[in-house]
C-alpha cells in the first residue's frame, strides 16, 4: 500500500507497475499459506484467526492494486493529453 500511495502522490507509473508485481507475489504467498494450513494439524479457534488475518491482508493487497491502476490510467491519460496538445 505504500508503493502504491508513493506512486499515486508522484503519479509514477513505473512504480504502480510495481505494485502490481508485488501483488502477484502476495498471490503466491497467500496460496503457500493455504497449502500449510491444509496441513497443520491446527486448533479450529487458531485456524480461524489465521484465515481471517489472511483474508485481511489479501483485501488490503487488492486495495493497493485498485490504487495502483488508478495511477496507471491517470498517467496514461497525462501522457495521451500531453500529445495531443502538441500537435
Amino acid at each position: 500500500m505504500d508503493t502504491a500511495l508513493r506512486a499515486l502522490y508522484t503519479r509514477d507509473y513505473e512504480l504502480a507497475e510495481s505494485t502490481l508485481v508485488e501483488r502477484e507475489k502476495m498471490t503466491a504467498l497467500e496460496t503457500k499459506l493455504v497449502e500449510r494450513l491444509l496441513k497443520e494439524k491446527m486448533p479450529a479457534n487458531e485456524l480461524s484467526a489465521v484465515t481471517l488475518i489472511a483474508e485481511s491482508l489479501r483485501r488490503f493487497g487488492e486495495y493497493a492494486t485498485d490504487v495502483a491502476e488508478v495511477v496507471l490510467n491517470l498517467t496514461v491519460d497525462k501522457s495521451i493529453n500531453q500529445i495531443a496538445n502538441e500537435q
